[in-house]
């Protein structure tokens, strides 16, 4: 077994001056008879608390008692070293804001030679321990790697909930690459959410707009043999039975009526499903808790085409503002980018068609109607394709315009279109000119110019202690 990434935190951190200090998360004086929470198989871990995994962070610790469901987040050295050892999220939404937490916390790094090389570790005391309940909120790019980094923690018992765009091709690599024995991989559960948020600061967000959160189970053998074909009663089903959970110190905040979700049948009980399956139990009775967050389950076969009609909108949305430096709603009022649409959408209709014979089709006149209509929605947002190209991040290409060439090319369906606009935002990111480009050429003369100045100081100091050792020889 490989060392865990993720070291303990041995010592207190350093504390830093007021004029160095970056902001860090608002978090309430602790109660000194607030307990560490123990360690068990019902602690969730949480990798990647951008908007989206705050989020869903602040709703699971608002609603799932602390005593008995600790969160622990996965947090970046850089960044657990600005924030207190139990940190809370403030969350901003109608005007108001209000916190949660405690949370665990645990240093983290996908890359094994800066985790090994030391840093600022976790607080939980657990980082060997196997993980049974991961919600992965990271961009799609990072997510297998992260998840490569943390594959001996997790195994056949364990449940993986992803969380990203792209999903269906994140989901693809993970079992090519990463788990690629069927017997010791984890459950997963696909979701999608159109909840907008965004961040001021690490665990500050704000919730934006209101949606919904659709989950779906991804069968596997052993999910199928609970509902065998001939059965009623879909494999998913089984775990909407609700488990009997101590009642929250913290009720959930509902700034919506709660959704309606369907009851559960009656003539299933928990006690039906294998011990194989109490993780995954959990963690879809946890989601589907999150009354402020509209959650869905649903099975594949109806969440594939919610998971399949958002990754076209991205598709069309996200490369294009990348490449254009525009805002979403400039797609809506320019012919030229509506053409572009209809050509990315009549693609992507018709590989996914080739790929997937056994589900409706989705038509390009529908996703080109789901494009605009989402362009006009969010015609003041910039798409975070854009954003990652201005910071010279990696983007998601691969997952959205890259996924669908590849699944064209596996079929035989020719996807010009959607390959062109993958390779061009790999130039935009990468070609000298470009913002990224501009940004770490600054970075470069600056960290120059600081060199330079600190050598004309140091040639400056070797004068001036050489004309003071001559004035003293001469006075004696």
């Amino acid at each position: 077994m490989r060392k865990s990434l993720c070291r303990r935190l041995r010592s207190p951190i350093p504390s830093r001056s007021a004029a160095s200090a970056r902001p860090t998360s608002p978090t309430p004086p602790p109660h000194p008879d607030d307990p560490m929470p123990p360690h068990g198989a019902s602690r969730f871990h949480i990798l990647g608390v951008g908007s989206i995994g705050s989020l869903l962070a602040y709703h699971l610790r608002r609603t799932l008692p602390p005593a008995t469901h600790p969160i622990t987040l996965f947090l970046r050295p850089t960044t657990a070293s600005d924030l207190p050892p139990r940190p809370h999220i403030r969350l901003s939404q109608h005007g108001t804001s209000s916190v949660a937490g405690p949370f665990d916390r645990e240093a983290w790094q996908p890359d094994p030679y800066l985790a090994l090389a030391g840093g600022a570790g976790g607080t939980t005391g657990f980082e060997d321990e196997p993980i049974r309940q991961l919600i992965v909120a990271t961009k799609a790019g990072g997510a297998t790697r992260a998840l490569g980094s943390l594959r001996d923690r997790l195994g056949p018992t364990s449940t993986v909930v992803l969380v990203q765009n792209g999903g269906l091709g994140v989901l693809d690599e993970l079992l090519r690459s990463v788990f690629v024995d069927p017997q010791k991989r984890p459950h997963f559960v696909l979701a999608t959410t159109t909840h907008g948020a965004f961040t001021h600061r690490p665990l500050d967000v704000v919730h934006a707009s209101q949606g919904t959160l659709d989950l779906g189970i991804v069968p596997s053998p052993l999910l199928r043999s609970l509902a065998p074909d001939d059965s009623p009663t879909p494999f998913h089903e089984l775990f909407r039975r609700p488990l009997l959970l101590p009642s929250s110190p913290h009720p959930p905040p509902q700034p919506h009526p709660p959704s309606a979700l369907p009851p559960p049948p009656t003539d299933l009980l928990s006690s039906h499903l294998p011990p194989e399956t109490a993780s995954l139990h959990l963690t879809v009775q946890a989601l589907l808790s999150l009354r402020g967050l509209s959650p869905q389950l649903h099975s594949m076969g109806a969440l594939q085409p919610k998971l399949l009609t958002k990754l076209v909108v991205n598709c069309a949305i996200n490369p294009l503002t990348a490449l254009m430096g525009c805002q979403n709603g400039a797609l809506y009022t320019q012919p030229a980018a509506h053409d572009l649409i209809r050509k990315v959408c009549t693609e992507a209709s018709n590989v996914l068609a080739a790929a997937h014979p056994d589900q409706p089709r989705l038509y390009s006149t529908a996703l080109q109607r789901s494009v605009l209509k989402v362009a006009r929605a969010t015609a003041d947002n910039y798409s975070s394709m854009l954003q990652d190209v201005r910071a010279g991040k990696h983007t998601e290409i691969e997952y959205l315009n890259g996924y669908i060439a590849r699944l064209g090319a596996a079929h035989g369906v020719p996807t010009p279109v959607n390959a062109m606009l993958r390779d061009l935002v790999k130039m935009r990111a990468t070609l000298p000119g470009g913002e990224a480009d501009a940004r770490r050429w600054g970075r470069m003369e600056y960290r120059e110019r600081q060199e330079r100045s600190a050598e004309r100081w140091r040639e400056r100091g070797e004068r001036l202690r050489a004309v003071w050792g001559d004035r003293r020889s001469g006075d004696r």
